[in-house]
């Protein structure tokens, strides 16, 4: 079966912009062991992306679809160690710092439908300007995150195979399969 790669056209693209965002983590892929390069060193790395909706800032991406939240995502190594990014924004998004019995027991799924505050900056690279999470908090006191939009979504490889084929065919595909 021949997979033909359609010409690529660009797409309905909307930069979020920067700023401090109410939001929802609504998506969670294991994206599993990959090969990374860090400070000229090869390594092996299990990762993790997270993605947030943002409620408030709706766009239409797709005429049939109508307006939907902006949405975006951040990778992380799947580690709790006390220097990981994901220790320190769990921490932060907690807004106290973990114990060593809850670095033993911490359910990282529990985060999907948890709301949060997002500080997205503007990054330039290779001539194009990229919104990146820069930091997450918990909602200042009083403030509130609107309700989730989209469906919550979670994939893990530990997951059975007619379970992530239903995922995938439910049309809940996630990067690694579009």
């Amino acid at each position: 079966m021949a997979i033909i790669i359609p010409k690529n056209e660009g797409g309905n693209f909307h930069q979020i912009e920067a700023g401090s965002y109410a939001a929802r983590c609504y998506s969670m892929v294991h994206i599993g062991t990959i090969d990374v390069e860090y400070n000229g060193e090869k390594k092996k790395q299990n990762k993790i992306r997270l993605t947030w909706e943002i409620p408030s800032e709706k766009h239409v991406y797709n005429q049939e679809k109508g307006e939907q939240p902006s949405v975006i995502s951040k990778d992380y190594t799947l580690s709790l160690h006390e220097k990981s990014s994901l220790r320190k924004d769990l921490e932060s998004w907690r807004g106290k710092a973990f114990t060593d019995a809850e670095v033993e027991a911490f359910d990282i799924s529990k985060l999907l439908g948890a709301p949060c505050m997002l500080s997205i900056i503007h990054r330039e690279a290779a001539g194009k300007t990229y919104a990146n999470v820069q930091a997450i908090s918990k909602l200042p006191k009083g403030m509130t995150c609107e309700p989730q939009i989209n469906p919550t979504f979670e994939f893990t490889y530990s997951d059975d195979k007619k379970v992530i084929m239903e995922k995938i065919i439910d049309g809940k595909t996630v990067s690694m399969f579009t």
